[in-house]
């Protein structure tokens, strides 16, 4: 079964780390070994809330700006609007580029003009 104790003990060690994070805003866009901040982390999680409340207290999205042409263009690619929006809210950048040079805007017109079976 779950182990309510043990899942508690890690809410509230995510809490005091979150809260840690939040009194010293200069370490807030720290990134990981990946190159991903606790803002990112939380959107590539989709813990979306998290996310927005980074970002209300001065968190931003950072990775690199490839990674995260691909990431918007697999959701778009996938139809997760409501993850789309979160990204977009939490100040991922829709014009980033991928490793082809393309925008999530652009992929989304190339994936549209390819395919006959979109109507609209």
């Amino acid at each position: 079964g779950l182990n309510y104790r043990a899942l508690q003990s890690r809410i509230l060690y995510m809490m005091r780390t979150l809260l840690t994070l939040l009194k010293y805003q200069d370490v807030i866009n720290a990134v990981d070994n990946f190159g991903n901040s606790a803002t990112t982390e939380a959107l590539l999680n989709d813990n979306f809330a998290t996310a927005e409340y980074l970002y209300k207290q001065g968190g931003r999205v950072m990775m690199s700006e490839d990674k995260l042409a691909a990431t918007l263009c697999y959701l778009l690619a996938q139809g997760k609007k409501k993850a789309l929006a979160a990204w977009i809210k939490s100040g991922a950048d829709p014009n980033a580029r991928d490793m082809n040079n393309k925008t999530a805007y652009q992929f989304a017109y190339d994936t549209v003009t390819r395919s006959p079976s979109i109507s609209y």
